[in-house]
């Protein structure tokens, strides 16, 4: 099982910690918040950034959504992400 340790900013500044990725393969996770849109972000399995995308609020936070949602969330990112195998 493999748990994880982050922080997540979105584009406004907010912070959320310690948000739950979803797992689109063995080295792709994307972390989601939710707010005026779903706003993610997609690193590897060392914690570097892939991508970021938003879609809208009404969607489920999943992988078949996450491939589809729309590029542009540039200010959004990911810190302090610690993968550790349990």
């Amino acid at each position: 099982m493999i748990h994880w340790f982050q922080n997540y900013v979105d584009n406004e500044g907010n912070k959320s910690y310690d948000v739950v990725p979803l797992v689109v393969d063995a080295n792709t996770y994307v972390f989601g918040v939710v707010s005026d849109w779903w706003k993610m972000v997609a690193v590897d399995r060392s914690g570097k950034y892939i991508v970021a995308k938003y879609m809208s609020r009404e969607k489920e936070f999943n992988i078949a959504n996450w491939l589809t949602a729309n590029y542009r969330c540039d200010e959004c990112s990911v810190s302090d992400i610690k993968f550790c195998e349990q």
